[in-house]
């Protein structure tokens, strides 16, 4: 799966790699999970770039699991905060782990949550919080059910 070079120039060309955004990175693991690692400060600028890369994933995957990892935010911009809602829309996730938050940015992702939830309410997919990825991944197995994933 590549990200188009048209939107962005960040692009990776397996899975195995991942498109940079700063930091922070995108990468998708066949058949259907994606991962998004946030590290520093999330300006409006790191967040519009991986929600455009976001919505390319969109296109090319019916059904998607997303685990966010944020154990290395240290802040989100206000604007950040604004923008943060177009990842799950244009993505649209079955259900979305979140790794490492902090207290602050359970709140964030919670308010994050809510607004997408309002703009579009055909988000349905759940969003749980977790202490690492081990516990992300084994929650999403026990919501696949037979759909073709393995953690």
């Amino acid at each position: 799966m590549e990200v188009s070079s048209t939107m962005h120039e960040n692009q990776w060309i397996t899975t195995d790699e991942a498109a940079r955004f700063g930091a922070s990175t995108l990468r998708c693991v066949k058949p259907n999970l994606c991962i998004v690692t946030y590290v520093g400060v999330l300006d409006v600028d790191v967040i519009e770039k991986m929600n455009a890369a976001l919505l390319d994933v969109a296109r090319r995957m019916e059904e998607v699991y997303l685990i966010v990892d944020l154990s290395r935010v240290r802040t989100v911009t206000q604007l950040g905060r604004r923008q943060g809602a177009g990842g799950m829309l244009a993505l649209n996730p079955l259900a979305t782990a979140v790794i490492g938050a902090s207290f602050h940015m359970r709140v964030v992702v919670e308010m994050i949550t809510k607004a997408a939830k309002l703009l579009n309410r055909g988000l349905e997919g759940p969003v749980a919080f977790f202490a690492d990825e081990k516990g992300a991944r084994a929650w999403i197995s026990g919501l696949t059910n037979n759909r073709g994933f393995q953690a």
